[in-house]
């Protein structure tokens, strides 16, 4: 099987110890680095709704180089699916996309930080993954029910996304397509922390495992259900072990 390029920590534990794929990311000695600080997020959580607002400071983040993505491409080009996110500086992001187009990857781009996307990007983009927030700034559209959800997604597949996957916190998650729309609950559980990337992590897994978008929304809700009972993000991620039994103590979510 092809393997599969993630971007982020986070996305890669919450990978790592599910499909058993072939992770990549940057790595540079640190004597060849510029004298700068790490990429850092600090992260804060509403004690009553465990919603969360983070902010970040890209540090080394921010330096990726035409060097650096020439490293990658071979690793690229053995790729099925290159997961981003806007934590990094934007013109890498890309020139990778770019790069991943032409070698036939699926590109998927995780919103966050939430910030506004050049046109001409949305038609290189396979799909998209906003939460409702992101989702608004992208399109001018609130997401405050399904309805909302479901006339964003219409905007950012008129943008030209292929797909559009907005998750919604508590209510579930809104998958669209060109062809087909649905609202995707996910179990009631005991929220203590709603930070990390587990839902990215879970959603490229099963669709590298041949699950279909609306399956592979499922499964991603579920990985993000049991992570978000848990506070931090890497510490966070659950085992496939976890998971499995997760879906299978909720039946609507096999």
């Amino acid at each position: 099987a092809r393997s599969s390029l993630w971007k982020g920590l986070g996305v890669i534990l919450a990978s790592a110890a599910l499909a058993g794929a072939l992770l990549c990311g940057l790595m540079r000695p640190v004597g060849e680095m510029p004298a700068m600080v790490a990429g850092a997020a600090l992260v804060f959580v509403d004690e009553n709704t465990s919603q969360n607002m983070i902010g970040i400071t890209p540090g080394a983040c921010a330096t990726i180089t035409e060097e650096d993505l020439c490293a990658l491409e071979p690793v690229l080009a053995q790729s099925s699916y290159l997961l981003m996110q806007m934590e990094v500086n934007l013109e890498a992001n890309w020139r990778l996309l770019r790069l991943a187009k032409q070698h036939g990857v699926m590109t998927i781009l995780n919103t966050a930080p939430a910030q506004p996307l050049p046109d001409e990007i949305y038609r290189q983009l396979d799909m998209v993954t906003p939460n409702e927030v992101e989702a608004e700034l992208l399109t001018g559209v609130p997401v405050a029910d399904e309805a909302g959800a479901q006339r964003a997604a219409d905007a950012l597949i008129a943008k030209g996304v292929k797909n559009a996957v907005i998750t919604l916190g508590s209510r579930g998650v809104f998958v669209a397509t060109a062809e087909r729309a649905a609202l995707i609950p996910v179990p009631r559980v005991e929220v203590l922390d709603t930070t990390g990337d587990a839902f990215n992590g879970g959603l490229v897994t099963a669709l590298s495992e041949g699950k279909d978008l609306f399956a592979a929304a499922k499964f991603a809700n579920a990985l993000a259900a049991v992570s978000v009972q848990r506070m931090g993000t890497t510490n966070s991620m659950p085992t496939r072990e976890e998971i499995d039994a997760f879906i299978a103590a909720h039946p609507e979510l096999a």
